[in-house]
């Protein structure tokens, strides 16, 4: 299997071939994206009707701020690695079903389950905590700047013509911009490609999907060290605040500019405790570029079967 260039500048802390364990070490990984909203989007929680938003305090001002929810995003990749698998394997037959008292139908068996986490269901002996942790992210534009109100109507299938209004939507329009960190604790090199091929092809978010919600993640940078260095709140705030002037007078400001923000900022971090850092590398692309059926069946040869012996060990 070949493994992209850039891994080798994250082997410090990445887990090795002869450390794989259910039981961590104190290495951390933090992907940061920049996520380019590209359709009409609506971020909000199942039960809400209004988009999630927040009001943070900058410079002494109370702004609000469109905000998406990581498990939103977490659903979402969950779902495409499940689709990667099945794609190369006829048999594999993990996923999410719905019953009462929560989610069941995750197998525990599979690099999914053993990267982002699965619980068994009553009576079952272990359950797999997840080593990706997510967090809220928020717009680098205010929430005045970059949404809209959308109002559905109902069309008469007779006449062809407009009838009641059906529904108003808050939505955030397009070329707004979410800064994303994922933070992967004690992961092999497999692990990360996996997780990585997961964040290119995840691209629709949020509810109606089936008519919006398309993103466009870019890559930003990975650090790799012994905690994790950066939070999403500070990398926003940070942004809009050396952009405010570009971002207030014409929202629609160049992603680039906004990219190259964000690396500056995670560098000058990285460099201050001199953590490892990719930073001039598209790591989503090269990531993607891997073989599915040479990941997978490594993951199953090799992740998956020391977890699985160690589980058995434990059990008895």
């Amino acid at each position: 299997m070949n493994i992209p260039n850039f891994i080798n500048l994250l082997s410090d802390w990445l887990v090795g071939e002869n450390e794989i364990s259910l039981l961590p070490r104190q290495k951390w990984i933090q992907v940061i994206v920049l996520y380019e909203v590209q359709d009409y989007s609506i971020f909000r929680t199942e039960s809400g009707e209004e988009l999630n938003t927040e009001e943070l305090i900058v410079d002494g001002e109370k702004i609000a701020f469109p905000v998406l929810l990581g498990r939103k995003l977490k659903a979402v990749q969950r779902r495409t690695g499940h689709a990667i698998i099945r794609s190369v394997r006829d048999e594999y037959a993990c996923k999410f079903e719905t019953a009462e008292g929560g989610v069941t139908g995750l197998c525990r068996k599979c690099p999914e389950c053993f990267l982002r986490g699965a619980a068994g269901g009553r009576g079952e002996e272990y359950n797999i905590q997840s080593r990706v942790f997510y967090s809220a992210y928020y717009a680098i534009e205010p929430e005045r700047l970059i949404t809209d109100l959308f109002t559905r109507n109902a069309i008469d299938d007779l006449v062809k013509v407009t009838g009641a209004a059906l529904t108003s939507n808050q939505v955030i329009k397009p070329q707004a911009h979410i800064p994303a960190i994922f933070s992967l604790y004690s992961v092999t090199e497999r692990e990360l490609i996996y997780f990585l091929k997961t964040v290119q092809r995840a691209r629709r978010v949020g509810a109606r999907v089936t008519e919006g919600g398309l993103i466009k993640p870019i890559s930003v940078a990975i650090t790799g060290y012994r905690y994790e260095l950066l939070s999403p709140l500070e990398l926003s705030l940070h942004v809009y605040k050396l952009l405010k002037n570009d971002i207030e007078n014409l929202w629609k400001i160049p992603t680039e500019k906004i990219v190259n923000a964000l690396k500056s900022f995670v560098k000058k971090r990285a460099e201050a405790v001199g953590a490892s850092l990719i930073i001039d590398k598209d790591f989503l692309t090269e990531a993607d570029k891997v073989s599915d059926l040479d990941l997978v069946e490594n993951l199953f040869q090799k992740e998956v079967k020391k977890y699985l012996s160690e589980i058995e060990e434990y059990l008895g």
